[in-house]
């Protein structure tokens, strides 16, 4: 592994554990008895919109870093496929012994490999760091159909409790 590829997972790792870690924090409904509170609960309604915000925002980010990894890959390869195909498939040669272009990938990676190694490696986290917005993002979507499910639990269990009106006990 190169020194690129481990720098570009750890910093993939360390951004993977700080967003489930905030998303942990967030979910983390508390309560006695492992059960949310109306406190816990309002608290966690309350600050859903400005989580949902910040992590779409978030994906916004890494969509445009992964596109700029992208770009910044393909325009590496073109370039250097270009130089590779006017140095080896001349115009003196018969197009029957020119490189194919598989060759000329091959020939590209092997040359140019520790710029081609970082780009890739650059692309990839990039590509990884927006899948794991996506997948809290997704978690977020079920965290809110939870918190809609234990409103109306509470919202029946109440109903159920109430005392009825004039109602004087023994």
């Amino acid at each position: 592994m190169t020194q690129a590829q481990e720098t570009s997972e750890e910093k993939l790792f360390k951004f993977v554990d700080e967003q489930i870690g905030m998303m942990s924090k967030y979910s983390d409904l508390g309560g006695t008895n492992d059960a949310p509170g109306f406190y816990e609960l309002n608290e966690a309604l309350l600050s859903f919109n400005s989580t949902q915000c910040a992590l779409i925002t978030l994906e916004m980010m890494a969509k445009t870093e992964r596109m700029q990894a992208k770009d910044a890959l393909d325009d590496f390869l073109a370039e250097k496929y270009m130089e590779a195909r006017a140095q080896f498939n001349t115009q003196n040669l018969a197009a029957a012994k020119w490189y194919s272009t598989k060759e000329l990938e091959y020939y590209v990676r092997n040359t140019w490999h520790d710029e081609y190694i970082k780009l890739s490696t650059e692309y990839e986290c990039a590509d990884s760091k927006l899948a794991t917005v996506r997948r809290l993002l997704d978690s977020l979507s079920d965290l809110k159909y939870n918190l809609g499910r234990i409103c109306k639990n509470i919202e029946t269990e109440m109903a159920n409790t109430r005392v009825p009106d004039g109602y004087e006990g023994y």
